[in-house]
């Protein structure tokens, strides 16, 4: 006769999430488990494993991006330009960010609505807020003291309102296309899970990829590397760096046809 399994025997879970005593079954389609088979093998995770983490981000996802809106000033902003932005296409029957009449009208409309909202007194004192920038340049420079000693004279352009909200904007439109894969061991801002849903709204289905997941650094976080294409010339990857962000991968492909003739 068999004896009885002691309490706390048999195979002990592994990987990254403890405790996994409830079992769920479901059938899923054959693409799907190719998917899930495909990323086993890249990441060295069980399907197992792979299955838990997505299932918790697909209910983490909401609370990410109200996370990411801020408090409710910054959400009743965010809301009112989704808004004007619909309303605006529902009569241009076009879209934002491929029809230019539909940009500026919904440029005109976030314009106006921030100026509508702008506070009392002279536009031209920004007296306010300098100490609060001051303070960020300050705290930039002396973490860079080491590598770059001039960084507070570097950043001081950073004291004038249009270049502070450009020197935000820029970086963000570098931030990668596609999430990082399971398993880093950095903690990822938010943005490196939202960005690549905003590619995928903004660019073109055959746009060129932003770039792509190198490997690990010497501290074992994963690297994203922009790249351009390699068949193309300086002045070529210079404008290509400027066009993949918009999905104008054709403009690039008569470009170097030109060259070629």
């Amino acid at each position: 006769m068999a004896g009885k399994r002691a309490a706390g025997g048999g195979r002990k879970p592994k990987g990254e999430f403890a405790g996994k005593s409830s079992a769920f079954s479901t059938r899923i389609t054959p693409e799907l488990r190719a998917a899930l088979d495909s990323e086993s093998e890249k990441t060295g995770k069980s399907v197992s494993q792979i299955v838990e983490r997505r299932l918790r981000e697909s209910f983490e996802e909401q609370k990410r991006m109200q996370r990411n809106l801020g408090k409710d000033h910054v959400k009743a902003l965010a809301y009112l330009v989704a808004h004007m932005t619909t309303r605006i296409e529902s009569y241009t029957k076009a879209r934002w960010h491929q029809d230019m009449f539909t940009n500026r009208a919904v440029a005109s409309a976030i314009a106006t609505t921030v100026g509508r909202c702008r506070p009392e007194g002279d536009t031209d004192d920004i007296s306010a807020a300098l100490p609060a920038v001051d303070e960020h340049i300050a705290q930039a420079a002396e973490m860079f003291k080491q590598t770059t000693p001039d960084m507070a004279e570097r950043m001081s352009y950073l004291r004038n309102p249009e270049a502070l909200g450009m020197s935000v904007a820029v970086p963000f439109l570098d931030y990668p296309d596609e999430p990082p894969p399971l398993g880093d061991k950095r903690d990822w801002h938010d943005e490196m899970y939202l960005m690549p849903f905003v590619w995928k709204a903004l660019r073109e289905e055959d746009a060129p990829k932003i770039g792509e997941w190198l490997g690990e650094d010497k501290d074992g976080r994963l690297v994203f590397g922009n790249f351009p294409p390699e068949d193309l010339s300086d002045e070529e990857k210079r404008k290509w760096l400027a066009m993949q962000r918009r999905g104008l991968k054709r403009a690039v492909h008569k470009s170097t046809s030109k060259k070629d003739s």
